[in-house]
């Protein structure tokens, strides 16, 4: 029969009373392959770029795009053509949005004669230098509206550079922005 061989130690080497290396030898053991413990770990960065990520992303979300100055003036033209309308319903007389490649400007029959405008936000309107308005496919026009708010079709196209934005008048004197 053969008998058992036994380790020349006499200890085990595995299981939980096992021999390590002292606790004194771990706890000098570096954790930064050049021994200094000053830095930042990976995870620490990683969530520093992540936030630069989501400020960066939240600024360029909060700026203004190119196309704000002319989408700005087609707002204003929008909403003072929209007063006009109004005021020729309340008024009870028709009233003009003349167009020209300059700006544009409001008038309303008054003593048989078509007369400017002077209340406030509906007086004659430059558009910002370099901008450019098309009334159709013409440099300049008219669009009236009734008594009754109707008014005859018409596009009003601003253009300033690359971009554009289009001022949409209905038949039935309703006044949008696209674009």
């Amino acid at each position: 029969m053969a008998t058992p061989i036994r380790a020349r130690t006499g200890r085990s080497t595995s299981g939980p009373t096992a021999r390590t290396e002292p606790r004194a030898a771990r706890a000098i053991m570096p954790t930064s392959p050049t021994g200094s413990d000053s830095g930042f770990t990976l995870v620490e960065l990683m969530v520093v770029v992540a936030i630069i990520g989501m400020a960066a992303g939240a600024v360029v979300m909060s700026m203004p795009s190119g196309d704000g100055a002319v989408r700005s003036a087609a707002e204003k033209l929008a909403a003072r053509t929209t007063v006009a309308r109004d005021l020729a319903i309340v008024d009870g007389r028709a009233t003009i949005l003349v167009v020209n490649s300059d700006g544009y400007t409001f008038a309303q029959r008054s003593g048989g004669v078509m007369r400017p405008l002077e209340q406030r936000g509906l007086r004659q309107a430059a558009l910002p230098e370099g901008m450019r308005a098309m009334l159709g496919n013409r440099s300049a026009g008219e669009v009236r509206f009734d008594p009754t708010g109707l008014a005859d079709p018409a596009t009003v196209m601003l253009t300033s550079g690359g971009t554009s934005a289009t001022v949409r008048i209905a038949a039935d004197g309703s006044v949008n922005v696209e674009g």
